[in-house]
């Protein structure tokens, strides 16, 4: 059997050095696929590379070393498509790229290096660098891949040979195989993306294969909040007694704008008292930026009923959630409400209801700049009513 072969170098300016040596990177087409075989490990400059040999120009010593080594490597691609031939079996690309992979070369199949990727991030979170949460999602996120890798019986994939079809096939995973909604899949797929980036920039890959690949992510902001004739109903019903408890807690981030970790994290501490009203204040753990929010009459009950802002009793994120969506059945609210829309919602209410500023809102928030406030709230007609019915021009 003959297998259509064609070897070749070239240079890879995406990894190029400080010193502004690209990579000699060898690729080959066998039967009609492309193959990216992988860097040599050697670097030179534009000047000293011949196109039409493909080969170093320059005659000095390392530079007829690496000729050599550029020689032996292509000699070792073709000897296995002749024993291949010999044999009239056909080569796939992967028994080329493994025949080619000396048993010393580095690991840089995906499970190794996500491994090592999360080892990485556990320790820039235990040392403070990255938010706990932040190290949980990539966790989160990063054993979907695992799993869709053994789905598709791709365990030995190599960072390098993630491409575009990989991409793709794996947000179609998410879709139709984990019923993951849109956002939520590209947003894993973005992971992926950073952890590729992260390999080639601590040196485990020589080239990014998703440089030019740019992961589409919906920017439209989910504003879901309640209205305040929906709060209003919310607060004046009485629920059971475990679904009232996990209410209130929301009720509580809807006054508050505390997102359910902080919230969590609460304690007595977190209570001050300036120029006679109450206030929160605190750091958010995700982003580690202040937050300072006066409490309001009804979050202040809320606290009183409880016995203080360290005993309220949140239960899991996941039983919240579950608890609101009866919750808002029970009052007539057909919209997907979960906890996080609190912080929305309080959002909402001091720009459109209160007037408050976007540098007073972003503060209560604990946000670092006002135009993070374009996922929390937009501008109502009914603000711009408020806002303009003593103004006359």
């Amino acid at each position: 059997m003959i297998n259509k072969f064609h070897f070749a170098y070239h240079l890879r300016t995406e990894g190029i050095s400080e010193q502004g040596l690209p990579i000699i990177y060898a690729k080959a087409t066998l039967n009609g696929n492309r193959i990216n075989i992988g860097s040599t490990g050697i670097r030179v400059s534009l000047d000293n590379w011949d196109i039409q040999r493909r080969r170093i120009r320059l005659s000095d010593t390392i530079s007829m070393m690496d000729n050599a080594k550029l020689d032996s490597l292509e000699s070792q691609v073709r000897s296995v498509i002749l024993y291949a031939e010999s044999r009239q079996e056909r080569v796939t690309p992967e028994q080329l790229k493994k025949a080619l992979r000396p048993a010393s070369a580095r690991q840089t199949d995906v499970f190794t290096l996500l491994d090592k990727y999360l080892e990485w991030s556990e320790q820039m979170s235990q040392k403070g660098d990255h938010a706990i949460s932040t190290h949980k999602t990539r966790k989160e996120k990063l054993a979907l891949v695992k799993y869709f890798l053994e789905e598709e019986k791709k365990t030995k994939l190599l960072v390098e040979e993630i491409n575009r079809v990989i991409m793709e096939r794996f947000i179609n995973y998410m879709l139709l195989k984990r019923n993951a909604k849109k956002v939520y899949a590209q947003k894993c797929q973005q992971f992926i993306k950073t952890f590729v980036i992260w390999c080639w920039e601590n040196g485990h890959i020589d080239i990014n294969p998703l440089d030019n690949y740019k992961v589409k992510v919906d920017k439209t902001p989910n504003l879901e909040h309640l209205s305040e004739a929906e709060l209003t109903l919310l607060t004046t019903t009485v629920f059971p007694k475990r679904l009232q408890e996990t209410v209130d807690c929301y009720l509580f981030a809807c006054n508050t704008g505390l997102a359910y970790v902080d919230m969590k994290l609460l304690n007595e501490s977190n209570v001050v008292e300036v120029g006679g009203r109450l206030y929160l204040q605190g750091a958010r753990e995700k982003t580690d930026t202040k937050y300072f929010v006066p409490l309001s009459k009804v979050a202040q009950a809320i606290i009183v009923k409880y016995g203080g802002v360290s005993k309220l009793p949140l239960r899991s994120n996941k039983e919240v959630n579950c608890m609101l969506k009866v919750a808002m059945a029970q009052i007539g609210v057909n919209r997907r409400i979960w906890f996080h829309t609190g912080r929305k919602t309080f959002a909402m209410r001091m720009q459109n209801e209160f007037l408050r500023s976007d540098e007073t809102t972003a503060a209560m928030l604990g946000h670092k700049s006002t135009k993070e406030l374009k996922t929390y709230r937009n501008i109502t007609k009914e603000r711009v009513i408020k806002e303009m019915s003593n103004f006359d021009f």
